[in-house]
């Protein structure tokens, strides 16, 4: 028991790490939608989805539809939601 205690604060540490990481993806993302805002260009870019998807995959480290399953879900919450990081500030 004290083993699987062990490992389990292993995995409570990767994943907060995995949310610090995600939200300074999240605050990249929405430096990148402020650029593209000021140039009027589009901010959904498939292409670019499928590439961060592809080269994913592509080290096989992690099985394809877990892969999309996480970024899916990621990419849709970046383009849908403005208010990322400040929300938490108004808590």
């Amino acid at each position: 028991m004290r083993r699987i205690e062990h490992l389990r604060e292993k995995i409570d540490k990767l994943d907060r790490e995995f949310l610090a990481l995600l939200e300074k993806r999240i605050k990249l993302v929405n430096k990148i939608k402020s650029i593209k805002r000021q140039k009027n260009f589009a901010f959904e870019d498939k292409k670019r989805e499928n590439q961060i998807i592809k080269k994913l995959i592509s080290t096989k480290k992690v099985h394809p539809k877990l892969i999309k399953a996480i970024y899916t879900p990621i990419f849709k919450y970046s383009k849908n939601e403005t208010r990322t990081i400040s929300t938490r500030r108004r808590l």
